[in-house]
């Protein structure tokens, strides 16, 4: 199984992962799909990438990012692609078997380190973490974190996946 991934401008190599897929190639009932889905020893990574500074990105769509970024629509475009990919794969009679973290890769300088945070902080307030509760039949679903990244940043977090 080809383990190199091609997404915003980076390259992905998951050949140290237990398995990787690209969420996004498969449409199903119109649900947003996350960039990958990868399965590591420890847990599942949902991962998203968003690269405005893209050599090929315009300066139109860098401002309409920034605008998304800025009107608070952009946690709840994030959050619902983190849901949606629980949705489907339940939807298809599938399950995870190892805690999910959510990762999101934001490549925009013009982003500042405050506005980060906030960000972060408003996908993390979206994200269904009570699926880990005892009705839920106690499976931990979620890890109760999240993880908003720089590329650098990614990389420090998850060495075993080569990204450049």
């Amino acid at each position: 199984m080809d383990m190199l991934f091609d997404e915003s401008g980076f390259r992905f190599d998951f050949s140290n992962c237990l398995s990787a897929y690209k969420a996004d190639r498969i449409m199903y009932h119109d649900l947003p799909a996350l960039d990958f889905v990868v399965e590591m020893d420890e847990c599942i990574l949902f991962i998203e990438v968003k690269n405005p500074d893209h050599p090929n990105a315009t300066a139109q769509s860098r401002k309409a990012f920034m605008k998304d970024l800025y009107d608070n629509v952009y946690p709840y475009l994030i959050s619902d692609k983190f849901k949606n990919e629980l949705l489907r794969t339940w939807s298809r009679g599938g399950e995870f078997s190892k805690p999910i973290l959510c990762v999101f890769i934001l490549a925009f300088r013009l982003f500042s380190k405050t506005d980060r945070a906030r960000l972060q902080e408003k996908i993390y307030n979206r994200l269904p973490f009570s699926l880990n509760k005892e009705e839920f039949g106690g499976k931990k679903h979620f890890e109760k974190r999240f993880e908003l990244c720089s590329v650098d940043e990614f990389r420090a977090l998850f060495p075993t996946i080569s990204l450049v």
